[in-house]
């Protein structure tokens, strides 16, 4: 990224060469923020996955999300008695079951700042970044959109480039530390057993 931005840099604004390095370091730029985010959560889930805990161990996002496969089968048939035997015989003993999350998570190939937000939420982390900066990583991901389908790339300098850049670089930071925060304290586990009263 840095060896491209030199590139651009140093080709006279407004030529060919110009265009085609903007184009280029935008499409890098989006691909760097994407592939790193998921890279994070993808690593939160394998480093929880691997302590061997039942769903019921952990913080009510994650519980749902290992329970995702599931909750999609039992919507296949949503009969009165289908779902009353589910709530009545067979979610405890899923809730005691190991926790897997089997489901990649999906950026949807645009991670637009909804996207990640909705991420952040099925695995239980915060990130205000992407509130902070939602209007850059808007502006972002559609610029990314407009180079993959072939349309003209309308970007105004390299400064423009920079606050992309800046508020990727901010988004991506926000979810590492949360993913390391979430992990070094445990904050996965559930403090309080299912179903116990907070009174």
């Amino acid at each position: 990224m840095g060896a491209l931005k030199l590139l651009l840099a140093s080709a006279p604004a407004g030529s060919d060469r110009h265009r085609a390095l903007m184009r280029a370091c935008c499409t890098m730029l989006y691909a760097h923020y994407e592939g790193f985010c998921k890279f994070c959560w993808t690593l939160m889930l394998d480093s929880i996955q691997g302590q061997v805990l039942s769903r019921q161990d952990l913080v009510d996002p994650l519980a749902r999300r290992s329970m995702a496969a599931v909750f999609r089968e039992v919507r296949g048939d949503t009969s009165d008695s289908n779902l009353w035997n589910f709530a009545t015989t067979t979610f405890s003993g899923l809730l005691k079951e190991r926790a897997a999350f089997a489901d990649e998570i999906d950026t949807e190939s645009n991670l637009w700042p909804a996207v990640a937000k909705r991420i952040n939420v099925s695995i239980g982390i915060q990130c205000p970044v992407f509130e902070a900066h939602d209007a850059e990583l808007r502006q972002l991901v559609g610029r990314r959109n407009e180079i993959a389908h072939g349309e003209k790339l309308e970007m105004a300098d390299l400064a423009q480039l920079q606050r992309f850049e800046h508020a990727a670089v901010m988004a991506m930071h926000d979810v590492a530390v949360a993913v390391v925060d979430c992990l070094d304290k445990r904050a996965y586990v559930r403090q309080a057993p299912l179903g116990a009263s907070s009174a």
